[in-house]
């Protein structure tokens, strides 16, 4: 009885009727014992597939579990991290709440919102206290329109020199003093200095007659000589004036100052208006 199967793609028969069969692949005759070969091979190659679609399968095992370990400790890092932030914010209360929102100690920094203040309140666990930052423009100085009710003290003028920087003032540079007099001319520049090398005065030039300029004045080693300096409006940290260097320096606090540095740089911001009697700030 004649048969015909099909194996990894290729048909096998031994019905000579049947042409669908490579000549190859006929159990008839002579040809019985190649096509018998060729059998052979089909099945290796099938047996081959099967175990290869085996190998993926338990790879594709391997490759599952490992994903669901690695979606276990992204839950468990998304779980921590929202308890975290569950700890510093605490969401919207009617009053300083005394505990977090898991019932813990609180923690410095945790904030929420005050329903009732309608505003944003800080933990400090120092003071164990809850802050609110100023929720009114009552003690802040606005942009426009405003006036200060007392002086502004800046840590060695800082704001001073920001604005000497920006300003792009001319420098010159006057080098050694000797005897002779040293001339601020405030035409010829707006930042002058000099060094002290024997006794000599200073003295102004050439002020705006009618609007307001400014000189920066850097005098090294003065207090090694006699330093003459015109008379300067010196402006204290309370906003009264000296004409008195040493009351000055007094006032500014720094120890053991009563005159010009004998071994350093005095820095001097220097301003006139209408070509009065300059006020003047130590800013170094």
């Amino acid at each position: 009885m004649a048969f015909t199967f099909t194996i990894n793609g290729n048909v096998y028969t031994s019905d000579p009727a049947n042409v669908t069969a490579g000549a190859t692949r006929r159990f008839i005759g002579y040809g019985y014992i190649t096509a018998l070969a060729l059998l052979v091979e089909d099945i290796i190659a099938v047996a081959a597939a099967v175990l290869t679609n085996k190998e993926d399968a338990e790879q594709a095992v391997t490759d599952a579990v490992q994903a669901k370990d690695l979606a276990v400790i992204a839950k468990n890092a998304a779980e921590t991290a929202l308890d975290n932030m569950d700890d510093r914010y605490l969401g919207s209360k009617a009053a300083d709440p005394a505990v977090d929102n898991d019932g813990n100690a609180l923690t410095d920094g945790a904030y929420y919102f005050n329903t009732t203040a309608k505003a944003v309140k800080f933990y400090d666990l120092a003071t164990a206290t809850w802050y609110a930052p100023p929720t009114t423009s009552a003690g802040l100085l606005q942009k426009a329109g405003d006036t200060m009710t007392g002086a502004l003290n800046m840590a060695d003028q800082q704001l001073v020199r920001a604005l000497l920087k920006d300003s792009a003032a001319k420098f010159v540079d006057l080098g050694a003093s000797g005897t002779a007099a040293q001339v601020l001319d405030h035409e010829l520049a707006h930042h002058f200095k000099s060094t002290a090398t024997g006794n000599h005065t200073v003295s102004f030039s050439n002020w705006p007659a009618t609007d307001t300029g400014f000189i920066v004045y850097e005098l090294v080693n003065g207090g090694a000589f006699a330093v003459t300096l015109p008379t300067i409006n010196f402006v204290k940290p309370d906003g009264t004036t000296t004409t008195s260097l040493g009351t000055y320096l007094t006032a500014l606090g720094i120890s053991g100052r009563t005159t010009l540095q004998s071994a350093g740089t005095d820095i001097f911001l220097l301003m006139n208006t209408a070509n009065g009697t300059p006020r003047g700030v130590l800013l170094k």
